[in-house]
């Protein structure tokens, strides 16, 4: 239950930042029968989310940098949080394969959203 609250607040944190900044962005945890999924599908880009902070003061959680960073991207459709080596995976495509992998998280614009199927 704490981890669908932190995610409601993500969802909501980077709403507000997607209308801010005139994007129009909002991103979802990609989850399948309750476990998160991580985008197996070819990376377009990835980056560490130290390089994307804007300051060294910057704490917001690395899941809304990340977003952040996706929601000034055009072409970035959706982005995998990768805990175990703190980095941003960002998908210039709707993925079309989708897995459960340990510290990695799969968040989705949803009127984008990739082809179901990859959720089989």
């Amino acid at each position: 239950m704490k981890a669908l609250a932190s995610v409601g607040f993500l969802v909501l944190l980077c709403a507000a930042y997607g209308a801010w900044s005139g994007e129009g962005k909002t991103f979802e945890l990609a989850l399948k029968d309750g476990d998160v999924l991580c985008a197996t599908s070819t990376v377009s880009q990835t980056t560490s989310v130290n390089d994307l902070r804007l300051t060294t003061a910057d704490r917001l959680p690395p899941q809304v940098v990340c977003a952040r960073q996706c929601t000034s991207d055009g072409p970035c459709h959706s982005f995998n949080y990768r805990s175990d080596i703190n980095s941003c995976h960002f998908y210039h495509y709707p993925p079309t394969a989708c897995q459960h992998q340990p510290n990695c998280q799969y968040f989705q614009v949803p009127a984008t959203l990739y082809s179901k199927n990859a959720l089989t």
